[in-house]
């Protein structure tokens, strides 16, 4: 057996509807029960609200996915807590797709979206905070921008999660347009490669390689690695365990970086290429994008691994 491991890692000093219906634009209103009123500019009718309705406000511990009206989606977990009771609300998460589809629909239910999908249709009219207006659609609805960025997210994560993308869909748009971008953004300030062959130990050391060090070992890869990350074909996403990243020990003191927790690590894994019965090899990509508690790319790492 053959095996070549070739490991990048790049430290960055920058960074940076319903189902059946489109998200709708932002707007003025916090979500809840729909009165429909005439839009500015316009003889449409626009579900607008100045609060929540008492229905839905009683409803909101028996149904978490209401607190989406106007807490913004990395906040639900502990407001759900905090205002009912000490009480736990399942994680909305990157495993359940249909529940994505099913929570992102529940904040257009409560403006009072009638819909035409049998499926939603018969879900909602047995929610007993579900009050239908016909002439509310999912495009006449005026929503705050609470409501509007977390239906946003959670159509991207479903998108992703469809995919087996386990990461959030704004998290996967970041790295798409770094990708697509390539080699035009600016590339990191430290790059490090090493290759070891026949064996999977990482060096003593991490060699310093000049910046074009990392563009020759993406674009070693680069017409069929771009277009299999921007399509998500044979990519699995996910976040790597704060505690598995701990051990990361050379990556954190090149880095600068002694508490992993304030960092959040995604892993993408990429197949590319497997053999036959009569010859087999496996050739994959592994690459890490490491932000920090600010939102900007502090690491990258890539690691390319063939054997047969």
């Amino acid at each position: 057996m053959r095996l070549h491991v070739v490991v990048v890692i790049a430290l960055c000093s920058c960074g940076k509807g319903a189902k059946d219906a489109p998200a709708p634009a932002p707007g003025s209103a916090v979500g809840g029960s729909a009165v429909a009123s005439p839009a500015a500019g316009s003889g449409s009718a626009v579900a607008v609200v100045s609060a929540l309705s008492p229905k839905l406000e009683a409803a909101k511990c028996g149904e978490p996915c209401l607190f989406l009206l106007d807490t913004p989606i990395a906040q639900l977990a502990d407001t759900y807590k905090t205002r009912c009771g000490g009480m736990e609300t399942k994680n909305l998460g990157f495993d359940d797709c249909k529940q994505l589809d099913y929570v992102r629909n529940c904040v257009y239910a409560a403006h009072g979206v009638v819909y035409k999908k049998k499926k939603w249709k018969q879900v909602f009219d047995a929610k007993p905070w579900y009050e239908p207006h016909a002439e509310v659609t999912a495009k006449t609805i005026a929503m705050s921008e609470v409501e509007h960025a977390n239906v946003h997210e959670l159509y991207l994560r479903g998108k992703a999660c469809k995919k087996n993308l386990k990461i959030s869909g704004a998290d996967y748009e970041r790295i798409k347009a770094w990708f697509a971008a390539l080699p035009k953004p600016p590339m990191p300030k430290f790059t490090f490669a090493w290759n070891n062959f026949g064996a999977q130990e990482e060096p003593t050391e991490l060699p310093v390689v000049d910046r074009k060090g990392l563009v020759t070992f993406l674009d070693d890869k680069n017409t069929e690695l771009k277009h299999m990350v921007l399509s998500a074909k044979d990519v699995v996403g996910s976040y790597e365990d704060p505690a598995t990243l701990a051990k990361q020990t050379k990556l954190l003191e090149a880095i600068h970086v002694t508490d992993s927790s304030k960092l959040r690590s995604i892993i993408l894994e990429i197949e590319l290429g497997h053999g036959t019965e009569d010859e087999p090899y496996t050739d994959s990509m592994t690459l890490r994008f490491v932000y920090d508690d600010k939102d900007q790319l502090v690491a990258f790492t890539g690691e390319h691994i063939a054997f047969d």
